[in-house]
């Protein structure tokens, strides 16, 4: 198994278990809030979908004032209602932490993930600015599947991009076609908005949130 043939899986090959989907609307429904996240996890590898483990659970209740569920069962739960104003997707649709793996090594030898290491944790500002070449070349094919994810979006007038960590904005510095002045708030991991709750871009994504899950006018006005 070659590091490029476990970054580019997108759900079809040998490896499509390891794949966990993005929240996004069908082709032509326009997104209001768009949320970036870094990878899936190993809660969100069981469940396959994202954001469902603690940091989807931390999120959520920051978002809406109270715990329950995640903000991956939150936003899945709109889309199966016919609302598509939130989207929710990672830069990589599989696991950048060895971690998120039972055994801790999943499908990569401890050389490959040493690259894969390299990729998430440098703080160079590009993801080809590390003194690694094969990083470089790794983190520049995530960013390409990145980029041709957010080519396939239609975005509302006025919409918003949340990048959520330090991996995410990095990667989003290589991006076309984001939609006005990107967002950067940390990632909901490890409690970090919770814990940041008065941090003016958590706020403004709390309200970006609220406004975008309020409920829809009902068809024909209120009787």
């Amino acid at each position: 198994m070659s590091v490029d043939d476990y970054v580019t899986e997108d759900g079809t090959g040998l490896l499509q278990d390891l794949h966990v989907r993005d929240l996004l609307p069908p082709t032509g429904t326009a997104v209001k809030l768009l949320l970036i996240l870094e990878s899936p996890h190993a809660e969100e590898l069981v469940e396959r979908t994202p954001v469902v483990g603690g940091a989807g659970q931390s999120a959520i209740e920051y978002l809406l004032g109270r715990p329950g569920g995640s903000l991956g069962e939150y936003v899945d739960a709109m889309h199966a209602a016919g609302d598509f104003r939130v989207g929710v997707m990672n830069v990589s649709n599989v696991p950048l932490q060895r971690g998120a793996y039972d055994d801790d090594a999943g499908p990569l030898t401890p050389d490959q993930w040493e690259v894969i290491r390299v990729v998430r944790e440098s703080p160079s500002w590009k993801v080809d600015g590390t003194m690694t070449p094969e990083a470089n070349r790794i983190g520049l094919i995530v960013q390409a599947g990145l980029q041709s994810r957010i080519s396939r979006l239609a975005f509302e007038p006025g919409a918003r991009v949340a990048l959520c960590g330090d991996v995410v904005q990095r990667f989003a510095r290589g991006l076309t076609g984001l939609p006005g002045k990107p967002l950067k708030v940390y990632h909901p991991s490890r409690n970090q908005w919770m814990n940041n709750p008065d941090r003016e871009e958590h706020k403004e994504l709390r309200d970006l949130f609220l406004a975008s899950t309020a409920p829809l006018p009902t068809l024909g006005g209120a009787r």
